[in-house]
């Protein structure tokens, strides 16, 4: 087994996936901290400080 090659295929593959890497406009603590002004801005702070809904409580188990 050639692992080196099949090391460079699951990462041909991975990039694939994810797509290319962009560099975000002042960084990503800055586009974080944007993201978040742009949320509050648009639907408030109620959503954040709400508990997060697990899956299990509208998906039955099994």
């Amino acid at each position: 087994m050639n692992l080196i090659g099949a090391w460079r295929r699951r990462q041909r593959h991975r990039e694939l996936l994810y797509g290319p890497k962009v560099l975000l406009p002042g960084g990503p603590e800055q586009w974080i901290e944007d993201s978040l002004d742009w949320l509050i801005g648009r639907f408030g702070v109620e959503p954040l400080r709400r508990r997060p809904v697990l899956p299990s409580e509208f998906v039955p188990a099994g």
